[in-house]
C-alpha cells in the first residue's frame, strides 16, 4: 500500500546455521550480515539445514494500538518460518511477496526471527527486503 510509513529492517542481522531449527545452533557457526541476504562465502556450500537469521528492532512512536502494522518480506526465495517475539507469525512456502499484520505482537522491544529452509548450494538472493510498514 503506498500511503504507509515504510521502516527497513536491513541490518544489522545476526545468522547462524542449523542442522535443527529447533536445537540450538553452535556460535562458532554465527555470522553479522545486512538484507538483501545472498547466499555467500558466511555458508557452506554443501549446507543442507537452516538458516536462522535474527534482527532487533524497537517500537516506533507510531506504532501504536491505534495504527495497523504489518511485516513484509519480498523475494523470499526459500521456504521459511517467522517468529516475532516468540510467536510463530508464518509458515511460508517460497513466495516473492507477502504481508503479515503483526500489531498485536509488537512490544517495546522485539526480536525477529526468519528460519530459511535450505538445500544445497544457491547463488541466488535468499531474502531481498524485510520492513515494517505502519497504516497512516
Amino acid at each position: 500500500m503506498p500511503n504507509r510509513h515504510r521502516i527497513r529492517l536491513r541490518g544489522p542481522w545476526w545468522g547462524k546455521t542449523c542442522l535443527d531449527p529447533d536445537s540450538p545452533c553452535d556460535d562458532d557457526r554465527a555470522f553479522k550480515t545486512t538484507i538483501p541476504f545472498r547466499w555467500d562465502d558466511q555458508i557452506p556450500d554443501d549446507f543442507i539445514g537452516t538458516v536462522g537469521m535474527l534482527r532487533k528492532f524497537n517500537c516506533s512512536a507510531g506504532m501504536t494500538a491505534a495504527r495497523e502494522v504489518w511485516l513484509t518480506v519480498s523475494c523470499l526465495t526459500v521456504p521459511a518460518q517467522l517468529r516475532l517475539n516468540g510467536t510463530t507469525i508464518g509458515n511460508l512456502a517460497a513466495q516473492s511477496d507477502i504481508e503479515i499484520p503483526v500489531s498485536s505482537c509488537l512490544l517495546p522491544f522485539n526480536e525477529l526471527h526468519i528460519l530459511l529452509s535450505v538445500s544445497g548450494v544457491s547463488s541466488e538472493i535468499l531474502l531481498d527486503d524485510v520492513a515494517i510498514e505502519i497504516d497512516p
